[in-house]
């Protein structure tokens, strides 16, 4: 996972999600992100237990201060537990003012 900052561009990115959310499905999830969110960029899953230092070593280590421009966002639908990572898209919306941010 690479961090990314701001984290308040992508916050602002998640709070337009969902106040669209809410006006279709009515204010069912809270207004704010929950305090362990944590705008990232993931490279890939597993879940196990393993030393990192071979993957590291695989992918390398990226570029610091790589700029990053988030220019749509998906709606997806989670299948099953959240681990089996099972999801298909819907739907996908360009941003019509994408969010600079930096990894």
């Amino acid at each position: 996972m690479l961090a990314v900052k701001p984290t308040q561009a992508l916050a602002a990115v998640r709070q337009a999600v969902q106040a669209a959310t809410r006006t279709v499905a009515g204010d069912h999830e809270p207004t704010s992100a929950p305090p362990g969110w944590v705008p990232h960029i993931t490279i890939c899953y597993s879940t196990a237990d393993q030393a990192t230092e071979p993957i590291i070593k695989a992918i390398g280590q990226p570029a610091q201060g790589r700029e990053i421009q988030v220019s749509t966002v998906s709606l997806v639908v989670q299948h099953g537990p959240e681990r089996l990572w099972d999801w298909h898209t819907v739907d996908t919306i360009r941003l019509t003012a994408p969010a600079q941010a930096e990894l």
